[in-house]
């Protein structure tokens, strides 16, 4: 069997080729939604200041993925704080019952 390269755009293309891109838009804008959900139900799990930390550092806030100076600085705290804030907050959301949540993301990709 010949590989492919599969590409989330070149899917969506075929997809719209073959439905229709009103009906392809509205699937994904259905699955957007859940997925923002659910990424939402994992970050209130999250104190404030961690959440605030991941939202930001992960590209919640503006789309860009932010480093661990620039976090530090936005969030004016220091360098180390804000490695240990996010390993705090990350340990959470490893944790069972948020892991079981986000794991349905893993299912809409």
């Amino acid at each position: 069997m010949d590989k492919y390269c599969y590409n989330h755009n070149v899917e969506i293309n075929l997809l719209n080729e073959i439905f229709g891109e009103k009906a392809v838009m509205g699937y994904c804008e259905k699955n957007t939604r859940k997925r923002n959900a659910i990424i939402r139900t994992a970050m209130e799990t999250l104190p404030t200041a961690q959440r605030k930390l991941i939202l930001y550092k992960y590209g919640f806030t503006d789309g860009h993925i932010h480093t661990t100076r620039q976090t530090a600085k936005h969030l004016d705290i220091s360098q180390e704080e804000t490695k240990q804030m996010e390993a705090f907050a990350l340990r959470m959301l490893r944790s069972p019952s948020c892991s079981k949540v986000l794991r349905k993301l893993l299912s809409m990709l």
